[in-house]
């Protein structure tokens, strides 16, 4: 089953939009990472190498997180915490390397507000 936000907001407003946006957030990343096929060896790689996410996402990926971002509203809560939690139960082991290792977390805070900085608004 595919969530349809659009149609949600539509159907009972942009406040219940915002609620919900973090758990499509959380959903859209984690499928990310599986089709990534994810792991600590690929994410110690990634930040040693300063990976750029936005880069690897690919043109597919970006349109549909742009997509997403467009339904959605403000982003103020997408920064390396929320990540964290939302990969912490499917990747213990990568949100336990983000938590302890100031250069990973550093890394992963510059990706999400490169990521915001591609899917923002422009200001109305």
């Amino acid at each position: 089953m595919q969530l349809d936000i659009l149609d949600l907001s539509t159907k009972f407003g942009k406040g219940l939009v915002t609620t919900v946006a973090p758990s499509v957030m959380k959903a859209a990343l984690l499928s990310l990472f599986r089709d990534w096929n994810m792991d600590i060896k690929v994410m110690v790689e990634w930040v040693g190498e300063n990976k750029c996410l936005w880069d690897v996402m690919g043109e597919e990926h970006q349109a549909q997180v742009k997509q997403l971002a467009s339904k959605i509203g403000p982003t103020n809560w997408l920064n390396g915490d929320w990540a964290i939690s939302a990969i912490k139960k499917d990747y213990p082991v990568i949100a336990s390397m983000f938590l302890s290792d100031k250069k990973a977390k550093n890394w992963l805070e510059r990706e999400l507000a490169v990521i915001k900085t591609h899917t923002q608004q422009p200001a109305s």
